[in-house]
């Protein structure tokens, strides 16, 4: 975590939610469960929530977001045997 990165939620915190069809990334029609792992097919979309530290205020967070810099999301991802680490700036 960089030093003007919004830290995580403690305890950490966070949910899955999967297209409720695959195909259907252009619409907004997910699933209403809540997961805490998913496993995705081929085809299927995802949504990732994850809890922000409750000490900063919305309005910040919205700026940042809307600018990218909440932080780094780093996510471990299995396909098939094959583990990877994907980042993403946010």
């Amino acid at each position: 975590m960089g030093p003007d990165d919004v830290a995580i939620q403690f305890p950490f915190f966070h949910s899955y939610q999967i297209k409720s069809r695959p195909g259907s990334w252009n619409e907004d029609a997910w699933n209403q469960q809540e997961l805490r792992s998913a496993e995705v097919g081929a085809g299927s979309s995802f949504r990732l929530h994850v809890g922000l530290d409750q000490s900063v205020p919305q309005a910040d967070l919205e700026k940042r977001r809307a600018t990218r810099r909440l932080g780094t999301l780093i996510l471990p991802v299995q396909i098939g045997a094959n583990e990877y680490t994907l980042s993403f700036a946010v």
